[in-house]
């Protein structure tokens, strides 16, 4: 899967349950940055949703 560190740190928060609005609190970063950041992740790694983003990258060992 292709994954910045950035959009790695996002994947995490969300699979903890983070809101978009509670990540981009986290991370210092605008709520559409943490937007963008899910829907580029998702588009380049042909996702559906972030369920499906999520369950991938736990099984792909990209994140815990």
């Amino acid at each position: 899967m292709l994954i910045t560190n950035r959009q790695k740190e996002i994947v995490e928060l969300l699979s903890k349950g983070y809101s978009r609005k509670d990540i981009s609190k986290k991370l210092f970063i605008g709520e559409e940055t943490v937007k963008s950041h899910i829907r580029n992740v998702r588009i380049k790694n042909y996702k559906r949703n972030i369920a499906h983003l999520v369950a991938d990258s736990i099984r792909e060992g990209i994140i815990d």
